[in-house]
Order: C-alpha cells, then structure tokens, then sequence
C-alpha cells in the first residue's frame, strides 16, 4: 500500500489506527509526563483493571489521559469533533484532571513559565486573543489539513493556554483534525523525546526560524506510524518535508468545522 506524503488514508482507517493504538497512544503520551508505568501496565489500566506498583497520581494520570483519548475517538465516530475553544477545554480537563490548578474547566488565570527556555508564553489576559488568532490561522490552511494539524499542535504548546497538560490536549487536537480529514495519526514516542524537545523549544523561542524543523519531526513520525501499518511513502519530485504539501483536500476527506 503507498500513502502520499500527506499521510492520507481515509477516515475510517485512519480512526481505526487511533482505536486499536489507543493503549500505545496512551503509554506514549504518559511516558512523555515522566510517568514510569511499563506498557502492559498501561494497556491494564486502559481495559479498566488497576494495576500495582504505581503512584496514585501516576495511575491517575493514565486513567485522564485514557479519557482523553477515548472522548476524542467517540466524538471522532459521531462525526462532532470541531477545532473550538469548548473542545479544547473539555479535552484538557480530562487529560489534566488532578493536575491543573490554575483555572481548571477553562484557558489559565495565571502566568506560567517553561523549562529549558527563555521564552514566556502569553499573559492569561491575552489568551483569548492569541486564541483567535490562532484559529484565523488555520482558517487559512482549511484546504492543508495536515499543515493546518501541526500548526494546532505546535500553537497550543507555545501558547499554554491552560495551566497544565497543554501538549496532551495539543496532541488530541491535532489527531482529532488529522483523523477527521482521513490523515493517519502521529504519536510521539519517549525514545524521539530529545529530538522533539530540541525541535518544540527551538520554535518556542523563534516559531518562523525553526518551524520547518518542527514541522519535519512530526511529518517523520507520522510517516513512522504509516510504515507500522504497510505503507510505503508515495515519492514526489520535491523534498516532502520542509515544504508546503498538496494543498488540495483528498477526496473523501471531511474539512472541519471552525
């Protein structure tokens, strides 16, 4: 099987991969928080069993974001899931129930700041602003699902809309709009974490210098996930990444609503 470089597949397979990956999507996304739980541990919690050996707030953890993802797969199925404001909150109060103390069931009500990083994410005063921009943003990209995707992703994470579990409910985002659009899922694995993290602080501090690199990392793993599955990457005559994509809408793929 061949996907183009926009990793396209269809809806219903690429809902599919979210489903049946869901435990891997989780563990990844746990793993990526310092959680220390082992794969089959997490795969326990996601059927429902709790497990030993974990932390309260470790177990906790798994259970949010496990929520989190089965919340995006059934809104996904029900053919409800919108890039919003509304979304986004009832995304990250799942996945950061516990966790977040700084406005929790809405955008943060405090500063915050990064580690790592000398660049200081928006004032709460200007995070409905900066939200809209946002979405501006995307309404330009509607015929490039897949760019329009990763700009969500790497958007949500500078802007730190809420007070925790930003790049959880980033990723939901991203996944839900990639998958609406018949795009293949991207997860991101702990053993990626260093690259990803050079990639994420390196568009933090300068977005329009560094958001090919960025860009790229999330194209690599998507492409990753697609060879998981059997496909083999459809060549173009120029270099996929760093580059605009086919920005006209596959067939069969469903633009969402804004």
């Amino acid at each position: 099987m061949t996907a183009d470089s926009n990793g396209y597949v269809g809806f219903d397979l690429a809902l599919f991969i979210a489903e049946k990956l869901r435990a891997q999507f989780v563990f990844d996304m746990a793993q990526m928080e310092g959680n220390t739980a082992t794969y089959p541990q997490v795969e326990t919690i996601v059927c429902g069993t709790s497990v030993a050996g974990l932390s309260v707030s470790e177990t906790r953890q798994i259970d949010n974001i496990n929520r989190g993802w089965q919340a995006l797969i059934e809104d996904l199925r029900l053919k409800r899931f919108q890039i919003n404001k509304l979304v986004a909150i009832e995304y990250n109060k799942l996945v950061s129930e516990s966790e977040n103390r700084l406005g929790f069931g809405g955008f943060r009500n405090a500063p915050v700041a990064i580690g790592g990083t000398s660049y200081t994410p928006p004032n709460p005063l200007d995070l409905n602003s900066c939200w809209n921009e946002l979405i501006a943003r995307c309404q330009e990209l509607e015929d490039n699902p897949l760019e329009q995707s990763l700009l969500l992703y790497a958007e949500m994470a500078r802007n730190q809309f809420f007070g925790d579990g930003n790049k959880r409910t980033a990723l939901l985002m991203m996944n839900g709009n990639l998958i609406q659009n018949g795009l293949c899922p991207i997860t991101i694995t702990k053993s990626c974490e260093v690259e990803y993290r050079t990639a994420l602080i390196g568009y933090y501090e300068s977005p329009e210098q560094h958001r090919i690199q960025f860009f790229d990392f999330l194209k690599q793993e998507q492409q990753t996930m697609l060879k998981r599955w059997g496909y083999e990457i459809q060549d173009i005559n120029e270099t996929e990444l760093g580059k605009t994509i086919d920005t006209n809408p596959k067939e069969g793929s469903t633009k969402h609503k804004l």
